[in-house]
């Protein structure tokens, strides 16, 4: 079976001159220069942050023989630096992270270089001379055009050439990867290099750089080799999982064994391993592959000139700038590195021309029975109302994963403890989340805590596997009427259920449309760092939380009050300290417009408090789409105590509105006591869709009935129970 992204008139999100595909400090250096030379720069960008290169890799120092003997960094990272930069401790300058994201967000604003943030490149606009006039994007909105006349790829999966079709060499069977672990209170470290025995992993070398938060917190750097590969999404997860494993088998040692680490706490690890995510393009040379060109110059050392080839794969206007492109060895193993990728970016971006984006896009012959049989729906354009230019594209065939018996798309509060339900009682699974681990609100969020909801059942079955965790390394176990856990033991607690249950995770991987045959919703579609995926099933749990997948159906829904809209408040958490999240109220956010997403996380970025230290890097609204079901729960219901036939969970709150409330009960003056409120199966089955189960916050109810029954630990149960009802189903 062939899965075709449907022919449609996809809204124009941007137009620029050339897009920087990766917010990378190679990426945004050369956006800086392209900026300089007066062409318009727009940069795309999965994460909800900058300069993956240290922030996601946990590399939160510069080294001093970075800069021996070198000229200084290039823009925005020398800004940055400098505005970052704390005391150099052990030959190294830690990094203050909220400063340093804030110092290059700002440099790209004032030289006029626009960012999208939470988006990925999942396919290309063709000229009709062949080179390359745009790229579509999937996102929260799902997708849209931007039209370019270059194309500058520094993603580390080199997609942008996926996405042309080129051809790679084969993935090497093994790989080294290199990931960050992060502890405060560390006393009496003797040698800053040490070899360390992890029983039941052998022998790793480790490195421990000083962190920015004071005496004792510092970042301890291992290195491992994986037979799991990275030619593509799935066993880019695997590789990370099994990396994620052995860094909480070193936590276990070190806490266990090393005087040094006895009482430290376990603050923090890096959202993403250090190593290839990329075989090189095949070279075929400059006949069949369109061009090679030459990088006249760079300052990796003052006189090196290279003569490597950055592919245009076959597109004119396409420039390929990562582990993909034929660089020497020694220019690919600096691109990971920061003073090296800034100084590269800037001087490859004198190899773009002038070529602006005024060419237009093909008219592409569609596919013959591209639209027969499964379906992929989207949201139309990112807001409702706003008259977008679109761009015309093509039927595009979409690889696809087998068949599951449910997917359940969003790993957060309620699609973590279903993926571990579901798997266990044996169904085939196959978990999607857009951030790098599992666990959504209670652990990227930063809300580390318990207010109400009831505690037993799969929120019960959650605290036993944290507290499993908290006792492994050492750490306090949950305790009194607002427990709090540490939030690397939640990710991995989660982690190890899952993979106990056997159930198959698709981690950084962004849903953006859904599959539906003849009104029964059949899983979901993808954005992943190796291009579009499809993720089929005959059950599908939208745990999102936002309702994305029963949206993008058809599915009725009100965003926010139905009166005038209004959301309760979205949250990217403020870090006191390492390790140390404060629970904010600030603003609304709809996470349904890609365009108020990237305000939201750029507003949020700039809301702190002095002294913290940084932002989490996952933008969780409180509340967002209310899909509509066979029955909508309301504040009347609560309030009568209403009773349901179909009840499947029963929940425990006050009304815990953040913003406003538009009930009029509320309005009048009433103060809603703390009720048990019963959730029927009703509300949970979006109407005119079938094979579709929507759990978490976006369940049927209004604005004011979701303040109460959307706690963290009645979202979990509430997980739970629709990978039960899967079960029963299958």
């Amino acid at each position: 079976m062939t899965i075709h992204f449907p022919a449609r008139d996809l809204p124009v999100l941007d137009s620029c001159d050339v897009l920087v595909v990766d917010c990378s400090l190679s990426g945004m250096a050369a956006a800086l220069r392209l900026a300089q030379r007066g062409l318009a720069v727009v940069i795309v960008e999965p994460r909800t942050y900058p300069a993956r290169e240290m922030t996601a890799k946990g590399r939160t120092w510069i080294e001093h023989t970075e800069l021996a003997g070198q000229v200084l960094p290039a823009e925005p990272l020398v800004t940055a630096f400098a505005a970052s930069k704390g005391n150099e401790r052990n030959g190294a300058w830690p990094l203050h992270q909220d400063r340093f994201k804030l110092a290059l967000e700002d440099s790209l604003r004032k030289s006029g270089v626009r960012l999208w943030y939470a988006s990925l490149p999942v396919g290309m606009l063709r000229s009709d001379e062949g080179g390359v006039a745009g790229v579509v994007v999937g996102n929260k909105s799902g997708r849209q055009a931007i039209r370019c006349g270059w194309v500058l790829d520094t993603s580390e999966t080199a997609l942008v050439a996926r996405l042309c079709g080129a051809e790679f060499e084969p993935v090497p069977a093994s790989s080294r990867v290199v990931r960050r672990i992060e502890f405060m209170g560390v006393e009496g470290l003797a040698s800053t290099e040490f070899a360390w025995n992890v029983p039941g992993t052998g022998t790793l070398d480790l490195r421990v750089f000083s962190g920015n938060g004071g005496d004792g917190h510092v970042h301890v750097e291992y290195a491992t080799v994986h037979a799991a590969g990275f030619g593509d999404a799935v066993s880019a997860t695997a590789r990370d999982l099994e990396a994620r494993r052995v860094g909480v088998a070193l936590v276990e040692s070190l806490k266990a064994s090393h005087p040094a680490f006895a009482g430290a706490l376990w603050s923090g690890s890096s959202h993403e391993v250090e190593g290839a995510f990329t075989s090189r393009l095949v070279n075929r040379g400059d006949s069949e592959t369109g061009a090679v060109v030459r990088i006249p110059a760079t300052a990796v050392s003052e006189a090196a000139v290279l003569e490597a080839g950055c592919f245009l794969v076959g597109v004119a206007g396409v420039v390929c700038l990562n582990d993909a492109a034929h660089l020497p060895d020694d220019v690919a193993h600096a691109l990971r590195h920061p003073v090296a990728a800034s100084q590269i970016g800037a001087a490859v971006a004198d190899l773009v021309t002038g070529r602006r984006s005024s060419a237009e896009p093909a008219v592409l012959a569609e596919i013959p029975g591209a639209g027969d049989g499964i379906e992929i729906k989207e949201q139309p354009v990112p807001q409702r109302g706003v008259a977008y230019a679109t761009v015309r594209v093509p039927a595009a065939p979409i690889a696809a994963l087998d068949t599951a018996d449910t997917v359940i798309v969003g790993g957060g509060t309620s699609g973590g403890i279903a993926a571990v339900a579901a798997g266990e009682s044996g169904l085939r699974t196959i978990l999607i989340d857009m951030n790098p681990g599992l666990g959504g609100t209670g652990t990227y969020g930063g809300i580390h805590a318990y207010w109400f909801g009831h505690r037993g059942g799969f929120a019960g079955r959650v605290t036993r596997m944290v507290n499993d965790m908290h006792d492994r390394t050492k750490h306090p176990p949950q305790r009194g009427d607002i427990p709090q856990w540490n939030i690397e033991c939640k990710i991995h607690a989660l982690h190890e259920g899952m993979t106990a249950a056997g159930v198959e995770a698709l981690l950084n991987a962004m849903f953006i449309g859904t599959l539906v045959e003849d009104g029964n919703v059949r899983g979901a579609v993808v954005a992943t760092r190796y291009g579009p995926l499809c993720a089929l099933g005959w059950i599908t749990i939208d745990c999102t939380g936002d309702g994305d997948v029963a949206a993008f159906a058809g599915a009725p829904y009100v965003l926010g009050a139905e009166r005038d809209h209004s959301m309760m408040y979205s949250y990217m958490a403020q870090v006191i300290r390492p390790g140390r999240p404060r629970n904010v109220k600030t603003r609304s956010v709809d996470i349904t417009n890609v365009e108020d997403y990237t305000r939201g996380i750029m507003a949020e970025r700039r809301s702190a408090n002095p002294g913290d230290v940084d932002h989490g890097i996952y933008l969780a609204p409180r509340e967002s789409r209310h899909i509509q079901a066979d029955i909508t729960l309301t504040l009347s219901d609560q309030l009568v105590r209403r009773a349901f036939e179909d009840v499947v969970a029963v929940m425990f709150s006050n009304n815990d509105i953040k913003g406003q409330s538009t009930s009029s009960w509320v309005l009048m003056g009433l103060q809603s006591p703390h009720l048990e409120i019963e959730i029927p199966w009703r509300a949970l089955l979006p109407v005119g869709l079938e094979n579709i189960i929507v759990s978490g916050k976006a369940f049927s109810a209004t604005h004011d009935a979701l303040a109460a029954p959307r706690m963290q630990s009645d979202m979990e149960n509430l997980g739970g129970i629709a990978a039960l009802a899967a079960a029963l189903c299958i």
